[in-house]
This record gives C-alpha cells, sequence and structure tokens, in this order.
C-alpha cells in the first residue's frame, strides 16, 4: 500500500504557514524560523536572483549604521552577449571595484570570478562597504547566483544586500535576506515547497516505511503548525516597548524529526544498468505522446544505451531504441533551469528529442545505461512526452527528484536549526551528496564540520552506506581529497600496468621511485590499495644544496618525465608536487630533498617540512600485488611520521 501521510494531509500546512509569515511580527517570525535570513546550510547553494533589463551595474552592499565589513564568496552573472541568443556566464565581462580591501590582500575581481566556496571578497570596517560589478552595453545580465561566505561565519549581524543601479545612480533592491519585505515571499515559497517535497517522497514508499514516514510528517508539521498558532496568538496580544517572552517552540525537535523523515524517504542509491534487464523500469498514467525527450542534468557527458516504450496496458514494446536514436546532442546552457542549477547541476543539459512516429497512449518505458561510467553520470535524467510540436513537454519521470525534494527540504531545516547542525543533519548530507555525486558540493561540507567530531564522523557515516549500494556506477567514498572512486575500485589490471610502466621508466631513467604517503601505508598495513584512497603517491629523493631548491627541481623532474613519456604537470604552486595522469587515476610524485642527514618532505597541508634521514635512506623495497616497488629504509618509522603513532588504524577522515 503507497503511503497516503495517513488521514493527516499536508495541504493544509501550507496554509496555515501562509497565514503564519503573513500575520507574524518579525519578531515572532523569528522566534520559530530563526535561521531564515542566514544559515551555514545555505552557503551550499547560491541564491538565485533574477534581473530585471535595463540594468547594467550591481551593487553588493553591508549597513548597520556602524562600521562593519562586506564579505561574501561569489556573485555569478548570467546573461546575453550582443548577437546571441544563449544564456552564458558573463562574469570575465565585469569590471569590478570596492570600497576597500581588507589588509589589502584581495582581488577586486575575485567576487566574480573566484571560487564559489571561497571568501574572496572582504572589506575594512566601514559604514556600508561596498562591492561593485559594471558591464558593457554589450553584455545584458539576466541571473545572478549569490554565494555566500562559505564557513560558519555566515551568521553575523552585517545586512548583506544586492541592488541593481541605474545609470542614474539610483539603486533597485534585488536580494535583501534581513528585509521583511523581501525576506517573507521566500520563506513562504521556501516551506511550500518543503511541505510538497515531503508528498512526493512518501509516494515512493510502501508497506511499514511508509507508516513510519507518515507518522513522522504528520507529527513534525503538527507540532510546527501548533506552534505557529501559539507564538501568533501570543504575538498579538503583547504590547508595549518591553515585550514578554514568547512561547517556547522546540524547533530544534522539529527538525529532528522532519530530518528523520527525510532519512526514510531517501531510499538507496539510484544507479541503473547496461541492459535491459537490469535497467530503469518506469510505469506512469497513460499518457498520449508521439514525441519524447530524454534530458539529463549533472556530470558530462552523459549517453544512453537503449530504450523500450510501451503503450497503456501492453507487455510489448511499441518501439525500441538503439544507441544512435538516444544519442544527447542537444546541449543547452545550464542556466535554462535556474532551480536546478542553484541545486548544483552546474553542467549542460543534455538532451534528445524522439519521434515515435504516431500518437499513442504510453505508460510505460524501460532505459538502460552505455556503461559504468555513464551509470554514474544520467542519475539527473529527466523524460518527458508531448503529443504535438505545439504542446508542452509533460514530465513523465525525473529520476532526479528525490534530490532537489531532499534539498528543498533541508532549506527548512536551515531555518529552523540555523547553526546548530546536529549529527542527523550531518549524516543526511553526507549520503545525499555521495549518492548523487555532487562532489563539488562536499568540499564546503568538509570546510563546515572538519573540526567538529561529532558532524564529521556523521559525515562519513552517511556517505559510507551508498558504496555498498551501488550496483553499476563506480561507487564514490569520502576522503582526503572529498568524493573519489578509489583505487581499489579501478581496473586492477590497468592500475598495476600503468604503476609497473611508470616504475621502469623512472628508474631507467636513474631515480627510484619509492612508494610513499597513502600508497606506502596501503602496502604495509593493507597488503592492497586504501579502501577510500583515489590517488596513487610516489615520491623520488634528490640531495639538494637547500629545501629552497626543490621547486626548481620539482620543474626540472617534470621536464624529464615528459621526455620520458609520463605526461606530467605541476600538482601544486607552493610544494614539489607532480600529478601525472593514467586513465581515470592520478599518480602523484613528491619530490623529496636530501641536506645533509634530513630529508624536507611535504607534510601537513604541503609544507615542507624536515625528517630524519634516515628512515628514508639507504632506500629499500616492498612487495605489492605481485611485484616489487622501492620503498623507503624504515617505511613503519615513515608512517609513523606522517601519520602519527596511530597509523596502523584506518582514518578516512585523515586531513580531510
Amino acid at each position: 500500500m503507497k503511503n497516503t501521510i495517513s488521514a493527516f494531509t499536508l495541504e493544509p500546512v501550507k496554509k496555515e504557514c501562509r497565514d503564519f509569515i503573513e500575520a507574524a511580527s518579525p519578531t515572532a517570525l523569528n522566534h520559530i524560523l530563526r535561521g531564515h535570513a542566514g544559515a551555514p546550510g545555505d552557503c551550499l547553494f547560491p541564491a538565485y536572483i533574477a534581473v530585471p533589463q535595463g540594468f547594467s551595474t550591481f551593487r553588493v552592499r553591508a549597513g548597520t549604521g556602524t562600521p562593519t565589513s562586506l564579505c561574501f564568496s561569489k556573485v555569478m552573472f548570467v546573461g546575453k552577449l550582443d548577437g546571441e541568443d544563449r544564456l552564458q556566464d558573463v562574469s570575465e565581462y565585469a569590471v569590478c571595484s570596492q570600497s576597500s580591501c581588507h589588509a589589502g590582500a584581495r582581488n577586486l575581481d575575485a567576487g566574480a570570478t573566484g571560487h564559489a566556496y571561497s571568501n574572496n571578497v572582504h572589506t575594512g570596517k566601514e559604514i556600508d562597504p561596498w562591492w561593485q560589478a559594471d558591464f558593457p552595453d554589450n553584455v545584458q545580465v539576466r541571473q545572478i547566483y549569490f554565494y555566500r561566505r562559505g564557513d560558519w561565519f555566515i551568521i553575523n549581524d552585517k545586512r548583506i544586500r544586492l541592488c541593481a543601479v541605474s545609470a542614474s545612480g539610483d539603486e533597485r533592491l534585488l536580494f535583501d535576506p534581513y528585509s521583511d519585505t523581501f525576506a517573507r515571499p521566500v520563506v513562504c515559497e521556501t516551506l511550500e515547497q518543503a511541505v510538497t517535497a515531503f508528498e512526493q517522497l512518501g509516494a515512493d514508499l510502501d508497506g511499514a516505511a511508509a507508516g513510519e514516514y507518515a507518522a513522522l510528517v504528520e507529527s513534525a508539521f503538527g507540532e510546527m503548525t501548533q506552534a505557529m498558532h501559539r507564538v501568533l496568538a501570543a504575538d498579538k496580544t503583547l504590547e508595549g516597548e518591553k515585550r514578554p517572552a514568547l512561547p517556547k517552540v522546540q524547533s530544534g525537535d522539529i527538525a529532528e524529526t522532519l530530518l528523520a523523515a527525510l532519512y526514510l524517504g531517501m531510499g538507496g542509491a539510484k544507479d541503473f544498468g547496461p541492459t535491459p534487464e537490469n535497467g530503469l523500469d518506469v510505469s506512469f498514467s497513460p499518457t498520449k505522446a508521439r514525441y519524447m525527450r530524454f534530458r539529463v542534468f549533472g556530470e558530462t557527458p552523459p549517453a544512453l544505451k537503449g530504450a523500450e516504450i510501451y503503450a497503456s496496458g501492453e507487455d510489448v514494446p511499441f518501439v525500441t531504441l538503439d544507441k544512435p536514436r538516444l544519442k544527447l546532442q542537444y546541449h543547452a546552457s545550464p542556466f535554462v533551469s535556474p532551480q536546478s542549477f542553484r541545486l548544483g547541476l552546474t553542467t549542460r543539459v543534455q538532451s534528445r528529442k524522439v519521434d515515435l512516429g504516431a500518437a499513442i497512449d504510453i505508460g510505460r518505458l524501460r532505459v538502460w545505461n552505455l556503461n559504468k561510467q555513464h551509470a554514474a553520470n544520467t542519475l539527473f535524467l529527466e523524460i518527458s512526452a508531448r503529443e504535438s510540436e505545439d504542446d508542452p513537454w509533460t514530465i513523465l519521470y525525473d529520476h532526479g527528484a528525490p534530490y532537489r525534494n531532499a534539498c528543498r527540504i533541508l532549506a527548512l531545516v536551515n531555518y529552523l536549526i540555523k547553526s546548530d547542525w546536529s549529527p542527523a543533519y550531518a549524516r543526511i548530507l553526507g549520503k545525499l551528496f555521495t549518492q548523487y555525486r555532487r562532489r563539488a558540493l562536499m568540499k564546503p561540507v568538509a570546510r563546515l564540520v572538519r573540526h567538529r567530531e561529532a558532524l564529521n564522523r556523521a559525515v562519513f557515516a552517511g556517505s559510507n552506506e551508498i558504496p555498498p549500494q551501488t550496483q553499476f556506477a563506480a561507487p564514490l567514498m569520502l576522503g582526503k581529497h572529498g568524493l573519489g572512486v578509489p583505487v581499489a575500485f579501478r581496473d586492477q589490471k590497468q592500475v598495476m600496468g600503468d604503476l609497473v610502466g611508470m616504475r621502469d621508466k623512472i628508474r631507467a631513467a636513474g631515480h627510484k621511485p619509492l612508494f610513499m604517503y597513502g600508497t606506502l601505508l596501503g602496502a604495509i598495513r593493507e597488503k592492497d590499495f586504501i579502501p577510500h584512497d583515489d590517488d596513487v603517491d610516489l615520491a623520488v629523493i634528490i640531495k639538494v644544496e637547500s629545501p629552497d631548491d626543490l621547486n626548481e627541481e620539482c620543474e626540472r623532474f617534470i621536464v624529464l618525465l615528459n621526455e620520458i613519456g609520463i605526461k606530467a604537470n605541476r600538482g601544486a604552486a607552493h610544494a614539489p608536487l607532480i600529478h601525472c595522469h593514467k586513465g581515470p587515476v592520478t599518480y602523484d610524485i613528491f619530490i623529496l630533498g636530501h641536506v645533509g642527514d634530513k630529508i624536507y618532505w611535504p607534510h601537513t597541508a604541503l609544507k615542507l617540512v624536515p625528517e630524519r634521514a634516515d628512515i628514508f635512506l639507504p632506500t629499500g623495497t616492498v612487495e605489492f600485488k605481485g611485484e616489487v616497488f622501492d620503498a623507503p629504509r624504515d617505511p613503519e618509522a615513515v608512517s609513523e611520521a606522517r601519520y602519527g603513532a596511530d597509523w596502523r588504524t584506518p582514518n578516512p577522515a585523515f586531513e580531510w
């Protein structure tokens, strides 16, 4: 039996929320939804702002009436160039300026072109600090994505707002989460989307899970709407400047119940296989269709291998589509769907329209992937249909809907908890972003939980639930570099063949490529690659006069590697690290400096530190997967020097 949210229906909840948001004072609104103006979870996704036509100057301000600083991550400007119809990122055309720079060390353009999760703009303290972007006449800005600063200090009393500035200097407010007028419609929309998301997630549950889910949703929204009634009633009776306290609201408890329901509704991994038998089988209400559209958001390049379309009530496919007919060839800008882009689906939208030849009632379809790689790239498959060319597309199936719904529910949870993240919240982030392979989004999560041990463990616990459920795509695991496919899950014959070939070429050039760091640790502790390690680490020791010579030696070694047929490039500007790419695996080569009785090697955050040379030299060997490789003289001492006395205990979160 499918979940019906018991006798409790969610539609009245939307009205209760609307009524409260419209009638409550700012104090009452903030009493229940205390994170609505800004919460750490908000820095994972940008705010979307539609831009009215006719503006070419945009200004971010922070005005409180007292000296303050302006700090945010990035503003992405999307628009059109003269003579072109497509939407594109036009941030590079901005001429940027700001009132002041913090410590005089900031690049003004970084607010438009920098990394989305870095704090690119940071002014000195002043009254009403600002940052501005001006565009030339041939650029028409249509959309803005505003990224807040990517850390816990998103929570502060600095009123950040974004304005469009006319040619006459007049400002039009586009974004101000602290403004009551601006905030209320956004809060209302967020709550309604979360309620709808719970309805849609619940539709896929049945049995005991459906009953438990319904009870949790009913309990959470019942408590939330009752709290709204209590607070609103008290808010209307309070008078005078010194107002009594509003009734206590257990917002954290409500959030935990919502998270428990979301955890149930998320389900398992959603990859599907490369044959009709293990592909994606979807049934839906009979729909008259002649044209079908297969559309993929997310990683590129995605590819489908085949599909079968069934007429309503039939067991034999009406039409079978092969790979050529399903080739995704229409590459639309990701900005055509702002709501998808702001949820992390930032690559091009690829699609294919198929003419079935006649309009029929269809009720079922089956689709399968090309191979393992594409099982990872089609998690956001959307299938639509229409009867004629003039009709709008009707979505029959959205494979990424659970992800979108989870994000909308988390937005409501952010309102309730503000900065009080719980392990349940962190666990869902780890599970969600691993399940849907949102690698870029795991990076700001790492910054937020890294120094909070309980949250850190919870993110890893959630992430680690997904690999055992992944049936067809290469599993992702969370480790030092974020989400990656571990070397242990790659083609071992290919990995070892590349590693042996690299070893032999470097030896022939007169150097010893030593196992180092995680690869050395795996060789002596696991007798294999570390389960969560996604690259291979080697090192070459070179005798130098000073550790300052290592950068120059690194450049020389890059030239040597390319000369002997190993494609190599610099891995870090501040450390002697070289990246060599072989297929999907990165082989890192570190240049270590031998100075007297010391070895200088990249340590924490790749900082060069001295270590006793006698644990490295004279070099020895280690046997690994049937081959003999060069290694430090004392591998255990080297591992302890790098990872600490507990190096024998696996720690996927080491320096995460």
